[in-house]
């Protein structure tokens, strides 16, 4: 097929902002009995369908459903064989049957809730809640006779409990400020006793030395499994309920977890046979699947031939041990999938986020790139070449230098609407995992500590530095782009190296490290303890380190994209970084979004700042 020329940066693409707008999020997705439930993020709304063998999905939640109402949100739901508990929009938790039907408040009014969990007998559920900043372990009387029970409130942050599964136990993750819950935590143990007391144990103490994640209980209750990083990378860990002894049960330089943004990530699954596990394998960004005998240690690939690169959300339905999941790659959208645990079994689709069909070659595939950055230590990203079925363009391509959030978070190998809606207009994209990101160990992502806006920035110069280098890219057409603390990059990156960028494009970055200290959420609050030191001892770094006091060293165009209801960097950073930058003459596009938080979910509101955004890169970068 002959392609058409036209200019890199303006190619018609099937990735149209509509697309990206109106995409599907799977937010999770578990076994109830037979049926499969899942929640759907529509806009800026969630649903939560479930499907019984052999039927359509049906939505069983109305437009109650919300999000996990703890830190950053997740553990939205959990399961029995015929019943859904879900967060409501208004932070309660709401019963309704798999099959659909009413449902009806089991909690009380106030304050949050995240990952209510069935008791083994459907007679009470236990569940993350918060209140006036006070987060604890929480058991609730389904019948709603009583009012729900506190059961452990002596941790700072508590998320993911479990049952055992003759109800004499839980375990949940606990761990205090100023630890993030990646930097370190404890695994803990609530055991019932005959007279309804309970005693409360830790039985893995991460302290500041390592992270334990997602415990789950193998179903004959002998067993418990999690991921620690003790090792320097996540491992599965058994732990015997009966010796307390624990032991690693695989090893090497990969990841089986990840950092806990958000409750109710699952990596993890047991099979009904109390022997094997379903694991989720993380290495240079790309996922895999593994089958892992627990006694002899042995490891079988699943859906090797499958062409999915991403998996999250792990779960095994108890009759048959057939697996659900999440999965992905970057050219493939997300879907809802299930297959049985065996070398080239079937997979069956249930949903997939987006519904166009794209052509062969329309999308960009990553390629996992490493380099050495100026320092000599090696840094990480996801390269997205141009990419068209129908158009080329003569010369190098324009670059743009994506920076994810967090900053302790991670590019993965994955479908990414708005990477690829770039990389299908001619641009080469390089999703950077620069030092201080996840999945390459815990030494790689504490490289930052101390270094936030330093390392980090110099990454993106690099990425720029080595793609021109090998000759893949423009140096003089690139652009730096990222969300949250990514757009934190974008402003420290223009700060710093004027000229290096033709362009930035910033949503809801952080300006003024002092302001975000002060202003953010208790899950994020003792954060920057960690990457830039504890005030006020650390207030010449801070100062240093915040874009705003250097505001007139900018140079280049900026696009600001912000949401006037955003907790985490509000509003008034972006306002004041805007009129520092606009004194100096500099060309700044600015626009704010009502009823936005930190992350657009309004499509009309998406369409807008991707077409906004895609224009001002064409008239500042491409045609200039």
């Amino acid at each position: 097929m002959t392609k058409t020329p036209a200019l890199y940066g303006t190619w018609p693409s099937p990735v149209s902002p509509k697309l990206v707008a109106s995409r599907l999020r799977f937010d999770d997705v578990q076994w109830a009995g037979d049926s499969l439930v899942w929640m759907e993020g529509r806009g800026a709304g969630n649903i939560i369908l479930s499907q019984a063998p052999g039927d359509a999905p049906r939505e069983i939640s109305g437009e109650l459903a919300g999000r996990g109402k703890v830190a950053y949100g997740g553990g939205s739901f959990g399961v029995s064989a015929d019943s859904v508990l879900f967060v409501g929009r208004d932070g309660r938790i709401y019963r309704v049957p798999v099959g659909g039907g009413s449902a009806r408040p089991v909690t009380p009014g106030f304050g949050g809730a995240s990952g209510p969990v069935f008791s083994p007998d459907g007679q009470h559920a236990t569940y993350i809640h918060t209140y006036e900043d006070t987060d604890g372990l929480v058991l609730a009387d389904l019948t709603g006779a009583d009012w729900p029970r506190k059961l452990h409130y002596a941790s700072d942050f508590a998320m993911n409990p479990v049952w055992s599964p003759d109800g004499k136990f839980i375990a949940w993750v606990a761990y205090d400020a100023p630890n993030m819950p990646w930097d370190g935590s404890r695994l803990l143990l609530l055991t019932f006793q005959p007279d309804g007391s309970h005693t409360v144990e830790t039985i893995d103490d991460g302290g500041d030395r390592y992270a334990v994640v997602q415990p789950l209980f193998s179903p004959d209750g002998n067993t418990l499994a999690y991921i620690s990083d003790e090792s320097g990378w996540g491992h599965v860990t058994l732990l015997d309920l009966t010796t307390r002894q624990k032991r690693a049960l695989t090893s090497g330089d990969a990841d089986y977890g990840g950092p806990a943004w958000v409750a109710g990530l699952r990596y993890l699954a047991w099979l009904p046979d109390s022997r094997h596990l379903v694991a989720r394998r993380s290495e240079q960004a790309r996922h895999s699947l593994w089958l892992i005998d627990t006694q002899t240690g042995a490891k079988t690939a699943l859906l090797a031939d499958a062409g999915y690169t991403y998996f999250d959300y792990l779960s095994v339905r108890a009759s048959d041990g057939r697996v659900a999941c999440v999965a992905s790659a970057t050219d493939k959208p997300h879907e809802i999938i299930s297959f049985y645990p065996a070398p080239g079994a079937p997979v069956t689709i249930h949903a997939r986020s987006v519904q166009a069909s794209f052509a062969p070659g329309a999308l960009s595939i990553a390629e996992p790139m490493s380099w050495q950055g100026a320092d000599g230590e090696t840094v990480h990203g996801l390269y997205y070449p141009p990419t068209s079925a129908r158009f080329t363009s003569d010369g190098l391509p324009p670059l743009i230098v994506h920076v994810h959030g967090g900053p302790t978070s991670q590019a993965f190998m994955r479908f990414e609407p708005d990477i690829q809606f770039w990389a299908t207009r001619g641009y080469a994209v390089m999703a950077l995992n620069f030092r201080g990101s996840t999945g390459y160990g815990r030494a790689y992502m504490q490289r930052m500590y101390g270094d936030w806006g330093g390392c980090d920035v110099d990454d993106t110069v690099s990425a720029v530095n080595y793609l021109a280098g090998r000759g893949l890219i423009d140096p003089a057409k690139a652009v730096i782009y990222g969300g949250s603390s990514g757009g934190y990059s974008v402003l420290r990156a223009l700060t710093l190296h004027p000229g290096t960028f033709r362009a930035g494009i910033n949503l809801y970055g952080v300006a003024d490290q002092f302001a975000l200290v002060r202003d953010t959420h208790k899950f994020e609050r003792f954060y920057s303890d960690k990457l830039l030191g504890k005030l006020p001892g650390a207030a010449t770094l801070y100062r240093e380190r915040s874009p705003l006091f250097f505001a007139d060293q900018i140079r280049d165009a900026l696009a600001v994209f912000q949401g006037a209801d955003d907790t985490v960097v509000p509003q008034n950073q972006s306002d004041a970084m805007v009129a520092a930058i606009r004194a100096n003459g500099v060309e700044v596009a600015y626009h704010v979004y009502a009823g936005e938080g930190h992350g657009f979910r309004q499509p009309d509101n998406i369409v807008h700042y991707l077409t906004t955004a895609q224009a001002f890169l064409e008239r500042v970068v491409v045609y200039r």
